[in-house]
């Protein structure tokens, strides 16, 4: 709607009755929609643009965006530029369509970097840049007649002290934008989502988001944290239930190191012989052997802990780092001690690089960096001491020791049983730890109850999904319990009949 056609339309409405040429007529329209654009997030207020990425993963906000809401990984085959190119003005533009979502921080003002793996442009959402109407030509920001009626009323009652009747009118004014952009995006994001379920394969992030949107009365603007809410309900619910996975491992020197996404030890077997676990505190019992005993027969691990290093330094020395990918200007951060001081430093490093610390260490304590398209490798000589894989934001790990075998024994294979350590989803294509994509949901609508204070249903919700994954848990296993074979056989039956 031009300011020609809103003129036309408002005029009768401007102080009870005004010529539409006046510039009064002009003036009650733009305060009326700018009202309206402060009071909230409507249609044509948030919109879309395709903004391109540099080489070192940075981009500038669009001219016409005042702020950033989300800023997400642009699709195929939109055409993006520079400055931004408009992709949405309309519902779509409060529709997560990206797979995913991209952590940024500010290097200048109107200048972000983005964190972890960047794409070649993203998808940013935002509130547009306000402007007053001018000329007749000029498109109104608020393009709705009986929103703008309403306001211009009740700004001319909030003048003539009539501040009830004005409140009113306002409100109308508001309510009815909400309402309508509410319709617009819920009809926009129905199809959308039912399009996205047909397409994501069950059990993924993608998946589960799409089924979320379809069930969950949430506000428009906050669409794209259905993502992390898929997340979240999914770490509540492993975080309460006895979820395990089976993993292959190597010991080496008389100890050895879980992969990061195992949390810690269930059941374990040396050689294929079945061991005992010792807690950390096991050698400073009455009962305990110490840390290191004897062979006798018997195998045990006992728990150390968890280490930034996968690995002991083998000698005080500086950290030659390699990282693969394409990320450029990687944050690496490492603590740790050199004889009795504690250092820091962080090691700036580009994707197909190797750099060497500049601190020598005794022990590393920590190692940190954000998400990257490839892994970091923190070698001491031949020996690699940590790793971080593409996601990975962390080197801790648990270690555990075998106390009967020292640094020269030959490697022994390590089978685990472990409890598995929740694992972020940055894509819709990676699948969820949790198989059951209804106690997700179940736990992710408990989680929305609690926002809105009704915590008698939200515990109730809450214990369904995680009963629903306990008992999912207990029938897959329900078959596979020590089964005790009592026939009389064999040498037993021989020795029997050999007493008759």
């Amino acid at each position: 709607m031009t300011l020609l056609t809103a003129r036309e339309q408002q005029a009768p409405f401007v102080d009870n009755g005004r010529c539409q040429s006046t510039n009064r007529v002009r003036d009650a329209i733009n305060e009326a929609q700018r009202r309206i654009y402060e009071s909230g997030d409507y249609l044509n207020i948030i919109r879309r643009w395709a903004v391109t990425v540099d080489e070192n993963g940075e981009f500038s906000q669009p001219d016409r965006c005042a702020s950033i809401s989300r800023v997400a990984e642009l699709g195929e085959g939109i055409t993006h530029s520079t400055n931004g190119t408009t992709i949405s003005r309309d519902a779509h533009a409060f529709i997560m369509e990206s797979g995913s979502i991209l952590q940024f921080t500010m290097v200048t003002p109107g200048r972000y970097k983005i964190i972890g793996p960047y794409p070649q442009a993203v998808d940013i959402m935002g509130r547009v840049v306000y402007a007053d109407a001018v000329e007749d030509t000029d498109n109104l920001l608020i393009d709705d007649t009986d929103a703008l009626k309403l306001m211009i009323q009740g700004i001319w009652r909030e003048s003539n002290n009539a501040p009830e009747l004005a409140a009113d009118l306002i409100g109308k004014a508001t309510q009815h934008m909400q309402n309508k952009t509410t319709l617009a995006v819920e009809t926009a994001k129905r199809g959308f989502y039912q399009h996205r379920i047909l397409s994501c394969p069950p059990n993924t992030r993608g998946y589960i988001r799409s089924r979320l949107a379809m069930e969950l009365s949430m506000d428009r603007a906050d669409d794209a944290r259905l993502a992390n809410m898929a997340e979240d309900a999914e770490r509540r619910i492993m975080a309460e239930t006895s979820m395990s996975v089976s993993y292959l491992c190597k010991a080496i020197g008389g100890y050895f190191t879980l992969p990061r996404e195992i949390e810690s030890i269930l059941r374990i077997d040396i050689d294929n012989v079945p061991a005992r676990l010792n807690g950390s505190t096991y050698e400073f019992l009455q009962y305990g052997t110490g840390y290191r005993e004897a062979p006798n027969n018997e195998w045990q691990a006992t728990y150390r802990g968890e280490y930034a290093l996968q690995a002991d330094m083998p000698y005080a020395s500086q950290l030659t780092i390699t990282a693969g990918g394409s990320n450029r200007g990687i944050k690496v951060q490492i603590e740790g001690r050199s004889g009795q001081l504690t250092v820091r430093e962080t090691i700036t490093i580009n994707g197909g690089e190797t750099v060497t610390t500049v601190n020598v260490y005794d022990d590393v304590t920590s190692i940190t960096a954000p998400p990257r398209d490839g892994i970091l490798s923190f070698i001491v000589g031949d020996r690699e001491v940590a790793l971080l894989q593409t996601y990975d934001t962390d080197t801790r790990r648990a270690r555990y020791s075998l106390p009967h075998l020292s640094s020269d024994c030959e490697p022994r294979i390590i089978r685990v049983l472990g409890r598995p350590r929740w694992i972020s989803k940055v894509r819709d294509e990676q699948r969820m730890q949790i198989e059951n994509d209804q106690a997700i949901r179940h736990m992710a609508i408990a989680m929305e109850l609690e926002r809105s204070a009704q915590y008698e249903q939200a515990e109730r919700m809450h214990a369904r999904a995680v009963k629903m994954v306990s008992d999912e848990l207990l029938l897959r296993n329900m078959g596979h319990s020590v089964k005790v074979d009592r026939a009389r056989t064999g040498i037993h039956l021989k020795k029997a009949n050999r007493g008759r």
